[in-house]
């Protein structure tokens, strides 16, 4: 069974391998496992990317990879068409985007799912693979499940006067840190924004 489960979880993200950025270290402190893809197996590939878009899909977005990108694994347009994309107004061009709603996904989840293919590139492929081992029941959790691995999530907003950052743990569903950086005092003078003057600061 543990063997099982280790293949559902690594074969997805040996699709994802190969549009992510290599990670040297977790930053979390948590132990990281090997999720021990081979590029070379293209079959494993290919099954990692079928179960992607049949489990994952479902709630994870994966924006940053294409439908054609699949054919870098050996498979078809043809083969992609017909096995991997399922909204009829789909295209091969279009990132692989997930259909569930985000209004819904707080609703249902508390959160919106991340998207897996930016988690891979950012985090490296270990990260993701030992984060998806990590769940475990927790009756106390709104979900009924939790997770060892800590997720820190950086949000940045900005504007052409404003810049805002909060930082928030997701596991432990509180803002660590927030900060804004206004140069409203700076433009107030010129009666609205000087681009000059923004692009400078």
């Amino acid at each position: 069974m543990k063997n099982l489960l280790r293949i559902l979880i690594a074969a997805p993200l040996a699709a994802l391998v190969l549009f992510a950025a290599p990670a040297s270290a977790s930053g979390d402190g948590v132990p990281l496992q090997s999720a021990q893809i081979n590029l070379n197996d293209q079959a494993s590939l290919q099954r990692g990317a079928k179960n992607f878009v049949n489990y994952c899909l479902n709630c994870h977005n994966a924006q940053f990879m294409r439908y054609s990108h699949l054919t870098q694994i050996g498979l078809t347009e043809e083969q992609i068409k017909a096995n991997f994309m399922f909204s009829p107004t789909a295209k091969f061009g279009d990132p692989m985007a997930s259909v569930l709603d985000v209004k819904d996904a707080k609703e249902w989840l508390a959160a919106a799912p991340p998207d897996l293919t930016l988690i891979a590139r950012s985090r490296g492929t270990d990260w993701l693979y030992t984060f998806l081992r990590s769940f475990h029941r927790d009756d106390a959790s709104p979900t009924g499940w939790n997770n060892n691995a800590p997720m820190l999530i950086l949000g940045i907003e900005t504007s052409c006067d404003e810049t805002g950052l909060a930082l928030y743990d997701a596991r432990a569903g509180k803002l660590l840190a927030h900060a804004v950086h206004s140069q409203v005092a700076m433009h107030e003078a010129y009666g609205g924004v000087v681009p000059e003057l923004a692009s400078r600061d």
